[in-house]
């Protein structure tokens, strides 16, 4: 009852307003930057009561999407568009306060670290470092 495994997915979404101190605002150009991650999880939690604290770790990929337009970076009035599938792992912690017996509430810190992306489009190469997250979290737990 300890340790529990899970397939964790999702959606983080960024705006992105400058590459490389090039301010999208002053050309009327916009940006967005997508991560799907698909993690598997092993959670062990040593205390059990009506609070249970929590840690966790977890390895999967992540869908990195790149969406642009207008940024004259990549030409003229361009759009800039493509999908990378990188290695990703994370950690977490927190705790769960049981409702009844099938419903934890809960608050947790996590850390996510995807691995560098590499887009190409209109054969202009593009590259991030690292992408790490810190997220604080509101968890829901039902058990059936």
């Amino acid at each position: 009852p300890s340790v529990a495994m899970e397939l964790e997915t999702g959606v983080l979404w960024n705006s992105v307003n400058e590459i490389n101190g090039n301010n999208f605002s002053n050309v009327g150009g916009s940006a967005d930057f997508y991560q799907i991650p698909v993690l598997a999880n092993v959670v062990y939690t040593p205390l059990h009561g009506a609070f249970s604290p929590f840690i966790g770790v977890g390895v999967g990929e992540v869908t990195a999407i790149f969406d642009s337009s207008h940024l004259p970076l990549f030409g003229p009035g361009t759009g800039y568009s493509d999908t990378d599938f990188v290695f990703a792992y994370q950690a977490t912690a927190g705790f769960k306060y049981a409702v009844n017996e099938h419903i934890d509430l809960g608050l947790a810190y996590q850390f996510l670290d995807a691995a560098r992306n590499n887009w190409s489009d209109h054969g202009v190469p593009f590259e991030t470092g690292d992408v790490m997250t810190h997220s604080i979290m509101a968890t829901f737990t039902w058990r059936f």
